[in-house]
């Protein structure tokens, strides 16, 4: 991938990761938002817009770091962490889905976590096959 793409591509997802810093700020009520007011975001808006910073901050510097084929498993990486971490945060009632396991049933989160442990595996999988055609 040419220098200018990488930094432009950088520079674009840095950019979203403040935005979703911003979003952060606006959902805890530290920050007046003109187009959407005053807004009490719960702890599960609060999850998405810190997990998506995070996201966005961590492509940034992959984008750069890390050569185009070998990308896509780098990629996938952040996909399992991030599965991982939902998954281990809604064990413990946190995170993203907090009000869904929250509310649940004892089959409910049952089945959540049967569905969540599915897509860590797959993400585990889909790691794999690109390590293996792609590398590390």
């Amino acid at each position: 991938m040419p220098h200018w793409l990488s930094i432009t591509l950088a520079v674009a997802c840095w950019l979203s990761a403040l935005q979703q810093v911003r979003m952060y700020f606006i959902y805890t009520g530290r920050i007046y938002s003109p187009t959407i007011g005053t807004i009490e975001g719960g702890p599960s808006l609060r999850a998405v817009a810190v997990r998506s910073a995070v996201t966005f901050a961590i492509y940034g510097f992959l984008v750069l770091l890390v050569t185009w084929p070998r990308l896509l498993t780098y990629v996938s990486l952040v996909w399992l962490c991030r599965a991982a971490v939902d998954t281990i945060l809604g064990w413990f009632g946190g995170g993203v889905h907090h009000i869904t396991v929250a509310v649940s049933t004892d089959k409910g989160r049952r089945h959540y976590f049967v569905s969540q442990a599915v897509a860590v595996l797959s993400r585990a999988v889909l790691v794999l096959v690109c390590g293996y055609f792609f590398g590390f």
